[in-house]
């Protein structure tokens, strides 16, 4: 069985606000500390192996009354008044993060926010 492995990126992002910093066991936690930051924002960048496995179309009433008129409506009344139905592609896709991708690199970036009060 042969199959294509593609990479995609994958983003992790986390805001800490001010009074969570202090609890962080870093050492260069008393910088990040200064008067200037108010929070900081981590990111997680990550290329990864995947393969697409399935995809599926699915189907569903786009709004509440569509939903109504499918449940309750008689079939004369349907073909009056069809209900609206709204489709989307679903993908699965298998994810290999033990496989090493050549030229590829993962990292943490940190961005310091400064008090978005006094511009």
């Amino acid at each position: 069985m042969d199959f294509t492995l593609e990479k995609r990126i994958f983003t992790a992002e986390r805001l800490i606000q001010n009074d969570s910093i202090a609890n962080l066991k870093i050492s260069t936690r008393d910088s990040l500390l200064s008067s200037m930051a108010n929070s900081l924002i981590l990111q997680i960048v990550a290329e990864v192996a995947t393969r697409k496995t399935d995809s599926k179309a699915v189907s569903y009433p786009t709004t509440w009354w569509d939903s109504v008129k499918i449940r309750f409506l008689p079939a004369w009344a349907l073909k009056r008044w069809p209900a609206k139905m709204t489709t989307v592609t679903l993908e699965a896709w298998a994810h290999y993060p033990s496989i090493a991708i050549p030229d590829t690199e993962c990292y943490v970036t940190v961005s310091i926010i400064g008090d978005m009060t006094k511009w």
